[in-house]
């Protein structure tokens, strides 16, 4: 008899492409979609099998079947075999060389209205305050004074902190939200020493969750850039609180480009309801590249690929006009600097779309 396991759970999600249906292992990152005209018949399976009139796979047939065998690949049935976690972008760029894995516990999952409209005004607070006391993020320093114990402060300690703020932010949505954190993993993003948390099943909650939680790292280094507002507000105005509301700042708009495996793609992907956004757009690139027949939808991916490059690139080039002025740098110097590291990346995603063997 097919008895899927307790942790299995699926859920319709409202994105602006439409209702998703998705189902997997709460306990994993492990989940898949189904498409809008399979729904009925995968509802009918799931219903059959709870009910217990479904002896083995092979009692059923058609896409009931097909779907019957995916959920026992991905290992959803209790049958002793392990969840199969989903591909994760983020994953791909990460190297992993600490895990520690947390006891799953049980928390409210339950509607939060209170809560998501007190965190909805307190990011509007946080927005407030900063923008009331952008006077007081005009400042500049003289880098060639700096001693190696600043620097060390500067450009380890203090970055260290915001990642460390970045993830206490997630944390703290997702413990409100009643979606709990299975394990604690450091490592290597590309070249950057990081630190993150993994959470249990969160493709498997509502969008409106899921954003929730994705948006709070940026929260955090909102809160961050506050609380340097107030040091300076009150005098204490130093190197190190320059550095800090910089390093947050830079967090920020590193996690709204949309081009990398970062928060803010990772939101857009799950509010249109466009699973493995980038990986599909550069699918649909690669094949007009290749003058291969490209469908109505392949162009439309195309389309958004090249809107998040250009919203990046512009990113980038706020953000090392903002890093020129606080290190007194000339405009020029930025602009060229600027200009050459688009041109590159640009390049770079160019030939790596073209090379890719999909």
């Amino acid at each position: 008899m097919l008895k899927l396991s307790d942790s299995f759970k699926y859920i319709s999600c409202k994105t602006i492409t439409g209702t998703k249906l998705l189902a997997g292992d709460s306990n994993v990152s492990s989940y898949i979609y189904v498409k809008n005209e399979d729904e009925e018949e995968f509802l009918a399976l799931i219903s059959a099998i709870q009910k217990g009139v479904v002896g083995s796979i092979d009692d059923l047939d058609g896409i009931k079947q097909k779907f019957a065998i995916e959920l026992q690949k991905k290992g959803y049935f209790e049958d002793n075999i392990e969840p199969k976690p989903s591909f994760n972008e983020f994953n791909k760029y990460v190297k992993v060389f600490y895990m520690k894995n947390f006891k799953i516990r049980k928390v409210n999952d339950s509607p939060h209205l209170f809560k998501n409209i007190c965190y909805f005004v307190y990011i509007f607070i946080l927005l407030f305050y900063i923008l009331f006391n952008k006077n007081e993020l005009v400042f500049s320093f003289n880098y060639l004074t700096v001693t190696f114990s600043q620097a060390t402060v500067m450009f380890l300690t203090i970055p260290f902190l915001t990642i460390v703020l970045h993830e206490l932010g997630h944390y703290i949505i997702a413990i409100m939200l009643g979606i709990p954190a299975n394990s604690i993993r450091i490592g290597f993003f590309i070249t950057w020493p990081t630190v993150y948390l993994n959470y249990n099943g969160l493709n498997l909650h509502s969008t409106m969750k899921k954003v929730s939680v994705l948006f709070g790292g940026i929260v955090g280094h909102l809160t961050g850039m506050a609380i340097g507002i107030i040091f300076c507000t009150h005098r204490v105005n130093n190197i190190y609180i320059q550095i800090w509301i910089l390093c947050n700042f830079s967090m920020i708009v590193s996690n709204l480009t949309l081009f990398s495996a970062c928060d803010g793609y990772f939101i857009l992907s799950s509010v249109l309801g466009i699973f493995n956004l980038r990986l599909r757009g550069y699918k649909a690139l690669n094949r007009m590249m290749h003058r291969q027949k490209v469908k109505k939808s392949d162009l439309i991916m195309s389309l958004i690929m090249i809107g998040l490059w250009i919203y990046s690139f512009s990113c980038l080039y706020g953000t090392l006009v903002v890093f020129g002025n606080y290190f007194s740098a000339p405009l020029q110097v930025v602009q060229l600097i600027s200009l050459v590291s688009i041109i590159a990346l640009a390049v770079r995603l160019i030939l790596k779309t073209y090379k890719m063997n999909f």
